[in-house]
């Protein structure tokens, strides 16, 4: 979580006291590794955005 900056040590803190733990992330990565969609949301509440995710598979 700290390579792809999605820690989270406000929202979910403050919710439920737990402390350094991921936020709500998708990665999508292409055959090679090489990472070609990434979205957190800072609101562990809202989901990703699943069009923006098919998009970045080719679904």
């Amino acid at each position: 979580i700290k390579a792809f900056k999605v820690i989270d040590n406000k929202v979910i803190a403050e919710k439920t006291g737990l402390q350094k733990v991921a936020k709500r992330a998708v990665f999508v990565a292409d055959k090679a590794g090489n990472v070609v969609h990434v979205e957190a949301k800072r609101d562990p509440s809202q989901l990703p955005n699943f069009a923006k995710v098919k998009r970045a598979i080719g679904a």
